[in-house]
Order: structure tokens, then C-alpha cells, then sequence
């Protein structure tokens, strides 16, 4: 959808694929349109990752043995991201002071992929980011204006509190739905005495005006992983989960201007459901340890054959770790060394939090630690912990059935074997 203000200025073009060569003559008193840039939502491209910096690309279904069927699409939604087509527009004015602090904002929205409005000349910045569409009845995601230099989104505290025991992470918060935003800065309407072609412009004879196009990206800003517990050796005795789980250590808010993410770390409620081997078959060939596993056992083995499994799988959506921008960290040239300065950066511990139900009634939560994985999948992934049955279950002394193990939390937070 289009909408058209007339007034005195330059043409000015969104676009991200679109270049056009600068042509006379210079033209003037026309209109501004802005359309958005174009999204590319192909999961593969967002998760993209070279893990053994060898130059191999990250393929997350090779990773994902739960997979997804349509009692798992009715309880929590389809995985991936779901395109927007409604937009936020936001304009600061800067006056001929290109790094003034925003005092004044004209706020737009639009459906579609293109914008026209009324500038005055000088300089702007430009934000962008999709209307969100909410997944569980509700929007979780709520957006801050207050200050005109930080616009945050943020979700609210769940009712439930984090089945994670550290006061670090006892605010378990909702997850928020998907969002996208760019931001440009320092965009010129020049003078109309100026030469617009030495800015950038370029003459459209079929619009009849002058054009300026910019290049943007306008990427998530949320980002998605999927958790899976593979319980090896189990023969029944995990019978299930309640249906509750969280991820901890991971931001509360994100600024959309800097797409920085705040400083607060909190837990992420999210949905699971398990699968048991006798319905669903489900097989795991694969090693035990590595970087993107969390393995859990007293006597660890080196690979899995065609192991018959139980698994207790979710999605779960978030705005990455603290006080970091994932999406400006290569994910393919250069990824060890994101990896590394992620490291340095994130601040908190990630922890899986799953409340387990043994066959004989009796649940308990636990906490695996999953911080190397969230690290090296700092965009999103599969998060994948492989558990030894035998390692949290113990039969009773007088052998009448089975018994969780109650012992001290801290001794059931497990650490990755490490490399």
C-alpha cells in the first residue's frame, strides 16, 4: 500500500536490492517514498553457522531429532519465522545537525513494503520495524518510546517463577514473538540550492522526481532455538514432563535503534512435550560429547549407534544474550573469532530448566548447562543434551520400585564434558 503527501523536497528510496545510476537534471518540489526494505525469511540463511571453522555450513535439521509434527504445531506453532507485512516507521528530525539527539519523531505505519511522507530538509534517521503479531492469544512483546534515542521491546514476567534456583534468574519472563527492525542514520534531504546528484540522487524520469536509494537489512532482532533432551537408557523410568521449561542467562530487552541487547539476564518460559521411544521409534546416532552437545552420564561414552531413545523436545524464542548484537557478528568468514569475542562479552550462564516427572509420581527440576552451545549458536539453533538415565534415577533400597535421587540442586546442574 501506498500513500502519497504532497510538499517541497527531494524523492527518497528504501530499498535493499535496488540501485539505479544518477541522472540530470536536478528536480525538486516532489515527494518522499520510502519502501521497506526487502526480508529474506529462509531459515537456513539465519542459521548459517561454520562450527568447526573448516569452511562447513550449519544445518540445524541434521542437528534436530525431535522434529515437529502437527500435535507440536497446535501446542506451540510452527518453527521458523513468519513474514511481516505491517510496519512501524519511525522519523527523527535532526535538523541540519546530523548527530542532534532525536527531539522530535513523526510516527508512521504502513501495510505493504512502501511509504510515502513529508520531510522537511535536513537530516534524519530512520527506524523500522514490523507490527508484531501475536502467536498465544496475547503479544508478549511490549515497545518503550519514552526516550526518543532508545526505543525498547521487552516482555513482561510469566506467571510462572524460573524452576532455576539461582536469584539471578528467577524472573522467568515470556517469550517474545518475532521482530525485525533496521535503522539508518544521518540521511540527507539536502538544500534545494544543492547539487542533489553530489548527494547520492538520482533523476527518475518515470516517477518524474529525483530518487535516493539506501541499503538496508532489516533482520531479527529475536532470535529462535529449539531444545531437545535425549534420554538414553531410560526404559520407562522418565515418564513425562509437566510441560514447563525455561532458558536462563538470556536478555530481557533489546534496543532496536542500536540492536543491542540490555544487560539484564533472565529466564525464557517456554512450552516442551515429550516423545517415548515405544510411540514414536526415535533412534540417535551420533557422539556424545562436542560443542553442541551437553552430555550427562557417570560413564560417558564416545558415539551413539542406533540407540533408541526418549525425548523431550520445545522451541523457544528470545532476544540473544546480554549486552551483544548477534546479527552484527559474521557467522561464516570470521566465525571463531565471533565466537570468541561472544565469550568475552556474554555475561550469564545458560541453563535448560525442565521439570521431570518419573514414572513412580514423583518430579523434580533440573538444570543443564548449555552456555558453550548458546555461545557458538549465538543467532539461534538446536540445543542438544543428551542424558544417562541411570545418572538421575535410583532404585529404592528395599527394591520396590524406582525413586528420584534427591540431592542438592547445585548437584544436579551439569557442565559440558568439554572437547
Amino acid at each position: 500500500m501506498s500513500k502519497t503527501i504532497r510538499y517541497g523536497a527531494a524523492a527518497l528510496l528504501l530499498s535493499l536490492f535496488t540501485s539505479c545510476a544518477i541522472e540530470p537534471p536536478l528536480h525538486l518540489h516532489q515527494d518522499i517514498d520510502v519502501p521497506l526494505p526487502i526480508i529474506d525469511l529462509e531459515l537456513h540463511t539465519l542459521w548459517d553457522y561454520d562450527l568447526y571453522y573448516d569452511g562447513e555450513y550449519y544445518d540445524w535439521q541434521a542437528h534436530w531429532l525431535y522434529g515437529w509434527d502437527n500435535e507440536d504445531v497446535r501446542r506451540f506453532g510452527e518453527i521458523g519465522y513468519k513474514e511481516p507485512n505491517v510496519f512501524n516507521i519511525r522519523r527523527y528530525y535532526n535538523g541540519w545537525h546530523p548527530e542532534a539527539q532525536h527531539s522530535s519523531v513523526l510516527r508512521d505505519q504502513v501495510e505493504g513494503t512502501t511509504f510515502t511522507g513529508e520531510y522537511n530538509f535536513g537530516f534524519y534517521d530512520l527506524l523500522v520495524y514490523n507490527e508484531v503479531e501475536e502467536t498465544d492469544g496475547a503479544q508478549n512483546i511490549h515497545i518503550n518510546e519514552t526516550d526518543l534515542d532508545a526505543t525498547i521491546a521487552y516482555t513482561n514476567q510469566t506467571m510462572y517463577s524460573s524452576p532455576h534456583h539461582s536469584p539471578k534468574y528467577s524472573n522467568s519472563v515470556n517469550q517474545p514473538e518475532g521482530l525485525f527492525s533496521v535503522y539508518q542514520r544521518e540521511i540527507e534531504i539536502p538544500d534545494p540550492a544543492e547539487d542533489y546528484a553530489a548527494h547520492g540522487f538520482h533523476w527518475n524520469p518515470a516517477r518524474n522526481r529525483w530518487v535516493k536509494t539506501l541499503h538496508a537489512t532489516l533482520e531479527p532482532v529475536v532470535y529462535l532455538y529449539l531444545t531437545q533432551i535425549i534420554l538414553v537408557n531410560n526404559h520407562g523410568r522418565v515418564a513425562g514432563v509437566d510441560g514447563s521449561a525455561d532458558l536462563s542467562g538470556m536478555s530481557h530487552d533489546v534496543n532496536l535503534n542500536t540492536r543491542v541487547n540490555g544487560v539484564d539476564p533472565v529466564s525464557v518460559y517456554y512450552g516442551v512435550r515429550m516423545k517415548d521411544f515405544k510411540t514414536y521409534g526415535l533412534h540417535y546416532t551420533g557422539p556424545a560429547t562436542g560443542d553442541l552437545i551437553t552430555y550427562v552420564s557417570d560413564n560417558p561414552v564416545e558415539e551413539f549407534i542406533d540407540e533408541p531413545v526418549d525425548i523431550i523436545g520445545g522451541k523457544v524464542m528470545t532476544f540473544g544474550m546480554c549486552t551483544v548484537d548477534p546479527a552484527s557478528f559474521p557467522s561464516r568468514s570470521g566465525y571463531a573469532e565471533s565466537v570468541k569475542r561472544i565469550e568475552e562479552l556474554d555475561p550469564a550462564l545458560h541453563y535448560v530448566d525442565v521439570n521431570i516427572v518419573f514414572n513412580n509420581g514423583i518430579s523434580k527440576v533440573f538444570s543443564f548447562d548449555v552456555t558453550r552451545q548458546v555461545q557458538r549458536l549465538y543467532k539461534g539453533g538446536v540445543l542438544t543434551i543428551i542424558v544417562d538415565v541411570d545418572k538421575i534415577y535410583t532404585t529404592n533400597n528395599n527394591g520396590a520400585g524406582f525413586d528420584a535421587e534427591i540431592v542438592p540442586m547445585d548437584s544436579i546442574t551439569f557442565e559440558p564434558i568439554p572437547l
